[in-house]
């Protein structure tokens, strides 16, 4: 994974639901599956604030995030943020989260030997999340994230002009593919 000299995070979008003060969004519900395109993929080195009070075991010093915006639906044009430390590795219980996301966003396979990480390759990609919920200390109430990352239903999915464009999920789909997924 190829990892940029000076990383640096894109302004804020104007809509998501990290809101800001004078914005107040209910949360997507936890198990919720929504379909969502990568608006944004960056890789952030930590704060010195954050690697001194969560000290990376691994020596990690950077993170891959992801911004997802959700497509269609209730909850249309909100993002959900996503965060994978950025190490590539590999181990016998497939724990690394950056490399279970993008074999899930590329469509499930095994990657390519030799396979390089680029952030930007994922923008404007599709995938589904299955919301998941947390607790938010520093504004005391539970937030939307991102519990998993699933393909996206490529059965319902449109090739329109380069962009695939994802259907809604039904439920009887979602309980499928709820019996059908492994969690990483």
């Amino acid at each position: 994974m190829k990892l940029p000299a000076s990383a640096t995070a894109p302004a804020p979008a104007s809509a998501g639901n990290s809101g800001g003060e004078d914005k107040k969004f209910t949360p997507i519900p936890a198990n919720e599956i929504v379909n969502v395109v990568i608006e944004k993929c960056f890789v952030e080195e930590y704060s010195q604030w954050f690697l001194e009070n969560y000290p990376q075991k691994d020596g990690s010093t950077h993170q891959v995030k992801f911004w997802f915006r959700v497509v269609d639906g209730d909850y249309e044009k909100r993002v959900l943020f996503g965060d994978a430390k950025a190490n590539w590795y590999e181990d016998e219980r497939n724990t690394c989260r950056l490399r279970n996301w993008t074999k899930t966003i590329l469509g499930g396979g095994d990657l390519p030997d030799g396979y390089e990480f680029e952030s930007d390759d994922f923008v404007g990609l599709n995938c589904r999340i299955l919301v998941g919920e947390k607790f938010n200390k520093k504004k005391g109430e539970m937030v939307d994230c991102v519990g998993e990352v699933l393909r996206a239903d490529t059965a319902s999915a449109s090739q329109t002009d380069g962009n695939v464009a994802v259907a809604p999920v039904s439920r009887e789909a979602q309980a499928e593919v709820n019996s059908e997924f492994e969690p990483f």
